[in-house]
């Protein structure tokens, strides 16, 4: 029992849902099935096979052994529980992961919880919405609807929206923009209020001194490739304490650095970090005319150790990577 299946031990029996054990990998000769029994008797789910009242189903997810058993568990737990949703109504269910992809646009990984979603509906999704174009399954099949339950990935939203993010089927597009606006627009004068400062590099946002003395802000704005790699960043660098310094994030998004991050960027006073994206063309212009920093990063240990040292005030000379050209790329050829 890992600490991740200690976690949703623990997000199941905060719910109150029915728990289901698949204990994989049985294919393997020296599996110790009674460890496993145990450890889990020790977080109080109680096998059934030791007078509880927890399903233990053996499988082996690289020999398809005992799936069929899982599925028909799942069923008859289903029935037993009552367990059911609406089909014929406006769907409902959340958003698991979202990026954006360079042919199809912003591409966001769904779960229906209720009601059928079909191609064509007016979908609102946190500050995204959209009508759906195209609905494909975990095989990449295209589908003309989604019934409860089903995990999929949609096509149509106008921009990339959270994890976690409730999605809503609505009739009217007009409406679903209104809404999405509205909560793209929530809370941004207060986050706007109180910067300012100009464009500064890290150098000079450290080599300044806060206005009473006191702790000093080291301001960022984050730009990366999908909405988990932002959750990633921003959760190691909530985790650097010091006495001088501290991280404060502007804003963060996802996608590739545009205009206005970095005018964003210059009238706060903030650092610009790029996790596996490249700023647009006119946003290096800007930067450059502006004096906005622009720091590109491929590893998310690199990010942090960035800022550690920064924090410090121990960072090496930089290393400067010089675009001599751009290429666009008409058409390819296989041979």
């Amino acid at each position: 029992v890992m600490p991740q299946t200690a976690e949703c031990i623990s997000h199941a029996k905060a719910s109150g849902a029915p728990l289901i054990v698949a204990m994989n990998k049985c294919d393997l000769p020296d599996i110790n099935e009674q460890k496993l029994l145990t450890e889990l008797s020790q977080r109080d789910v109680l096998p059934s096979e030791l007078g509880g009242d927890v399903e233990v189903v053996r499988v082996s997810a690289l020999e398809g052994q005992g799936i069929d058993d899982l599925l028909e568990t799942i069923l008859v737990t289903a029935e037993l529980h009552e367990l059911s949703g609406p089909v014929d109504t406006p769907a409902v269910g959340v958003c698991l992961e979202a990026f954006r992809d360079e042919g199809r646009g912003p591409l966001a990984w769904l779960i229906v919880r209720n009601g059928t979603l079909h191609v064509g509906d007016i979908v609102l999704c946190g500050p995204a919405y959209g009508r759906i174009r195209a609905i494909y399954n975990d095989r990449d099949e295209e589908l003309p609807f989604a019934p409860p339950s089903m995990p999929i990935r949609v096509a149509g939203l106008n921009v990339v929206p959270g994890a976690g993010d409730n999605f809503y089927v609505m009739s009217d597009l007009d409406a679903a923009r209104d809404a999405a606006g509205t909560r793209k627009a929530r809370g941004r004068d207060a986050a706007l209020a109180g910067r300012g400062g100009g464009p500064k590099t890290l150098e000079d946002i450290l080599a300044g001194g806060g206005a009473d003395g006191g702790v000093r802000d080291l301001p960022l704005i984050l730009k990366a490739d999908s909405p988990g790699s932002l959750e990633a960043i921003r959760s190691e660098l909530d985790k650097f304490q010091h006495d001088e310094v501290r991280v404060k994030i502007l804003h963060e998004g996802v996608g590739g650095v545009n205009e206005s991050d970095v005018y964003l960027a210059s009238s706060a006073g903030a650092i610009v970090i790029a996790f596996h994206v490249i700023a647009e063309d006119r946003a290096t212009s800007l930067a450059e005319r502006e004096g906005v920093e622009i720091r590109r990063f491929n590893i998310i240990y690199e990010v942090t150790e960035h800022i550690r040292l920064a924090l410090e005030g121990l960072l090496r000379p930089d290393r400067v990577e010089v675009a001599t050209g751009r290429a666009l790329v008409l058409q390819t050829f296989h041979v």
